[in-house]
């Protein structure tokens, strides 16, 4: 069957005014890094999905947290992790790339108040338009601590928490207490990345949150919805509800999908869909699709008018990624993992037992909301003139971004097979 891609890219764009600094510039090294670390992570995720699934991945969530563990590992340990995602291993170039990279994480938040509207659903003068954070945490089993110049760097790079709870005595207690931090992170939208209590072998856990949030202008969808329409899966039909419009947007058109570009309130975030040509499945288009592709819809678009209609979209997508790691090569760190500048004190070697990835994406006529969450457990080793509008119909299985404009940073991946599930 033809499947039809959509490729939806939001993207962070520097402030123009004297108010907001320039985002930082990420180090050569580390954007290439954090490219080839989305490029083949997201490929391999893609590859083993299960037919008529959407995926939704938070590529930069999942290396913020391997950079968090990263920073406290030592050895083989170090450098397989450093290797893994490009970053520099030299000591002095080691501890520069992740201050940058903190410092990049930092200039990501942004909060943006303005008048509320009737899609606000509140009576208050003032709302959030857009609206964007990073966290992290660190969860120590009682009886550990934190070497003491990593607990430092930590908060000076990644802002990092640290709380000491008890694993092996109260994993219930610990496990609630994770799932209730990572809930108020993501605005409630991942409430329990843990839907069973810890093991009581784990020591500590590493978390990481991305919360994205940013509202359409007016006139960029109407305020109703069409009613259902045919939505072609893999595998059949669904009716779906879309959003719909017709103006002059950015357009472009390749060898084999066409995209436009749409643009949020304060004109910081813009979100890009690329449809492949009918005949090529999601699967095909995916495999094919560079960064390349991505620079030329940014830089080569051109105003057209085009009537573009969007499927409303409300997915969740979780898996233990592990195995899809240990895919790729990354195996040392699941058998026994040095973090001898991480932990002072504790007994026993240790390992990386689970890492956890959930994210939660919602798309409809008001904006677009989306969250990710990352936990490494560490365990011991146990009307219209001229030219009819282009036409731009999300009817079939598509593919979203949300980019980072400033830096071509992935913030989350997706495909969507079925908006309904």
């Amino acid at each position: 069957m033809s499947s039809l891609l959509v490729i939806l890219l939001c993207s962070v764009i520097a402030a123009q005014s004297e108010e907001v600094a320039k985002p930082p510039e990420l180090f050569p090294e580390l954007k290439n890094g954090i490219e080839s670390f989305t490029d083949k992570l997201t490929g391999i995720l893609y590859k083993q999905a299960l037919p008529n699934t959407n995926v939704v991945v938070s590529p930069l969530n999942i290396f913020g947290a391997f950079s968090v563990l990263l920073y406290g590992a030592d050895g083989n340990t170090r450098e397989e992790i450093a290797n893994f995602l490009g970053f520099p291993s030299a000591n002095e170039q080691f501890i520069a790339a992740h201050k940058n990279f903190g410092e990049f994480l930092k200039s990501l938040e942004i909060k943006k108040f303005g008048p509320c509207d009737f899609r606000d659903d509140v009576n208050e003068t003032a709302c959030i338009y857009e609206d964007v954070s990073v966290a992290n945490g660190i969860f120590l089993h009682k009886e550990y601590s934190l070497v003491s110049s990593y607990a430092e760097n930590l908060q000076s790079y990644y802002r990092g928490a640290v709380e000491n709870v008890d694993f092996a005595n109260e994993p219930v207690g610990a496990t609630n207490r994770i799932n209730k931090w990572i809930s108020e992170k993501t605005h409630d939208l991942i409430p329990d990345l843990f839907k069973e209590p810890v093991d009581s072998s784990v020591r500590m856990i590493i978390a990481a949150t991305l919360y994205f949030s940013a509202k359409w202008p007016r006139r960029t969808f109407h305020t109703f919805r069409s009613r259902p329409e045919k939505f072609t899966t893999e595998t059949g039909e669904e009716k779906v509800e879309y959003i719909y419009y017709e103006k002059a947007v950015p357009y472009y058109e390749g060898d084999n999908f066409k995209a436009i570009s749409l643009e949020y309130m304060g004109g910081d975030f813009e979100t890009i869909f690329v449809l492949p040509n009918i005949n090529i499945s999601i699967t095909d288009f995916v495999e094919s699709f560079s960064k390349a592709q991505v620079h030329k819809i940014f830089n080569e678009s051109a105003s057209e008018s085009v009537l573009y209609k969007i499927p409303c979209i409300e997915t969740e997508w979780s898996k233990d990624l592990v195995e899809s790691l240990k895919s790729l090569n990354l195996t040392g760190i699941f058998e026994e993992a040095n973090l001898s500048k991480l932990i002072s004190k504790g007994s026993g070697p240790l390992k990386i037992s689970k890492v956890r990835h959930s994210t939660k994406l919602k798309l409809d006529e008001k904006g677009t909301v989306a969250s990710g969450a990352t936990t490494f457990e560490i365990s011991t080793k146990s009307g219209r003139v001229g030219p009819p509008p282009i036409e731009f119909i999300v009817n079939r299985p598509f593919m979203l971004i949300i980019y980072h404009k400033h830096s071509s940073i992935p913030l989350f991946t997706a495909i969507i097979r079925n908006p309904t599930v």
